[in-house]
């Protein structure tokens, strides 16, 4: 599920670079990152499976988590 976001944002780091100055909230944005990602590891080790049971739910979960991070990666850096 995490290679799909891995793989998104390693090719598109040339292209989606935002300027990093003292007003940007890169800060906020590895702590909103890191919660997120440790919440789905969470859910993985103590929670249900649900979706992530078949292929097509871990890819379908792996495109949407590449949507939830570049919209945080939008609205926050």
């Amino acid at each position: 599920m995490f290679s799909i976001p891995m793989l998104f944002f390693m090719l598109s780091a040339s292209h989606l670079n935002y300027p990093v100055d003292e007003t940007s909230n890169v800060s906020v944005y590895w702590i909103v990152i890191l919660l997120l990602i440790g919440g789905i590891q969470a859910n993985a080790m103590f929670g249900k499976a649900g979706p992530l049971t078949t292929i097509k739910g871990v890819i379908t979960s792996g495109f949407v988590l590449t949507a939830v991070i570049l919209v945080i990666n939008h609205f926050l850096v």
